[in-house]
């Protein structure tokens, strides 16, 4: 039997717990395909519709509040309802959302809803998807901890991370392909292929071996948001938090004007932008999956090994992109950021979990999974507020970002 591999698994478990790892690895690479394929391909039907850089980027950050609030909910219910519940909650939200979001666009490029309202619209629409979506990826985190001894556990984070990658190769490559044909079509192909993961998780996914805590009262969804709100100052962890969400701002920055540097640059209309930024998120998400499926799998560094190596990388790739001209430059740079980012997040994901006790591994899981929505809720409106005095100041302003971050990382020395 195979849980992360035939030396790491925890113990002889129920032969029913043989799929549960592909099954989980296929709930984080459905969700990243669907993630990535949006922000591929929203800055050309951000524009298609009328809306205006910073609306697009304000439509990110909002439901990225919402997500970075909820997925600590969800990670702490996860301990009361079973990683497994929901785990299928967040996927059936997020493909219900899906077809919310991608309806809404259409009635804009058909001229039903235009201007402000159907920026309004559109932000409600993506903030109702990011409140339910946010319970899968801190429980399926949390379900991979419970079946991983703690000594391979930066290993199975970068199982965690490699299946992210997949998705993101998958997303731009489906999105930059299907988005000839049309640009809402494949946000239809992501609502369908996330609704496929939620019925084989459903119908074949056991309950994780982790006991269920039903001692704890219910609490209101005010006190829930308080408790989620207190848990990212948990000094335990508060420093890879720090670090995760600052990789995450400086990325967003990039993600969300790499579609308007591409276009303006190099003179593109809005589906050969979304082509080639999916071509450059592939590149990405590539370098990544070969940091964490091949760097940390083979080689068993510590987690701040990988944090201290993988920062500076991502600040060298960014340095590039504030400089690059010519189109090989302007593309490959992105697979520099992806390495890095690729030795990072194994590195910061595992020093959280190992950090805090196993009854409370739903809870940091969720802490983990906001790090990216916290990065986006500054990131695209930082990214968008630069570009519209200069092309390239959102670059230059992540690769000063690195500069001080590639110092903390190595003067930081955490407590086991």
């Amino acid at each position: 039997m195979r849980l992360i591999s035939d030396s790491n698994s925890t113990s002889p478990q129920d032969e029913s717990l043989r799929w549960a790892q592909p099954l989980i690895l296929l709930s984080i690479i459905s969700v990243g395909m669907g993630q990535t394929l949006v922000f591929a391909i929203l800055p050309s039907l951000g524009r298609e519709v009328g809306l205006m850089e910073m609306q697009i980027g304000a439509i990110i950050s909002a439901s990225s509040i919402v997500f970075a609030i909820a997925s600590v909910i969800w990670g702490n219910q996860s301990e009361r309802w079973g990683r497994k519940r929901v785990i299928i909650i967040g996927l059936a939200g997020y493909t219900v959302g899906t077809l919310l979001f991608a309806s809404t666009f259409w009635f804009g490029l058909n001229g039903w809803l235009t201007g402000w309202l159907l920026f309004f619209c559109l932000a409600v629409s993506r903030m109702l998807q990011s409140s339910v979506m946010a319970a899968s990826p801190p429980a399926s985190t949390a379900y991979l901890v419970d079946i991983t001894q703690l000594r391979f556990r930066t290993a199975a984070m970068g199982k965690v991370g490699a299946a992210q990658s997949v998705g993101t190769i998958a997303g731009p490559a489906v999105g930059g392909g299907l988005a000839i044909f049309s640009l809402l079509l494949p946000l239809y192909v992501a609502a369908a292929t996330t609704l496929v993961a939620t019925l084989l998780v459903w119908k074949f996914l056991p309950e994780s071996p982790h006991k269920q805590d039903n001692s704890s009262p219910s609490l209101g969804i005010s006190q829930q948001i308080v408790i989620a709100v207190k848990g990212y100052f948990d000094r335990r962890y508060t420093s890879f938090l720090f670090i995760g969400v600052s990789m995450f701002t400086a990325f967003a920055v990039a993600q969300q004007t790499l579609g308007f540097f591409y276009q303006d640059r190099m003179g593109l209309d809005g589906q050969h932008t979304a082509q080639m930024v999916g071509v450059a998120m592939i590149i990405s998400a590539v370098s990544s999956l070969v940091a964490q499926g091949i760097i940390v799998q083979r080689f068993n560094f510590a987690a701040m090994t990988l944090i201290r190596i993988g920062i500076p990388i991502m600040g060298i790739g960014f340095f590039i992109l504030a400089n690059a001209e010519a189109y090989f430059w302007l593309v490959s740079c992105m697979g520099v950021v992806g390495f890095g980012m690729g030795l990072t997040m194994p590195g910061f994901t595992s020093a959280a979990t190992l950090a805090v006790t196993a009854n409370e591994q739903g809870a940091v899981a969720g802490v983990i999974a906001a790090s990216p929505a916290l990065g986006f809720i500054l990131g695209p409106l930082i990214g968008t507020a630069l570009y519209q005095y200069s092309e390239t100041l959102p670059y230059w302003f992540t690769t000063l970002l690195f500069v001080p971050l590639t110092a903390y990382v190595w003067w930081l020395k955490p407590e086991r």
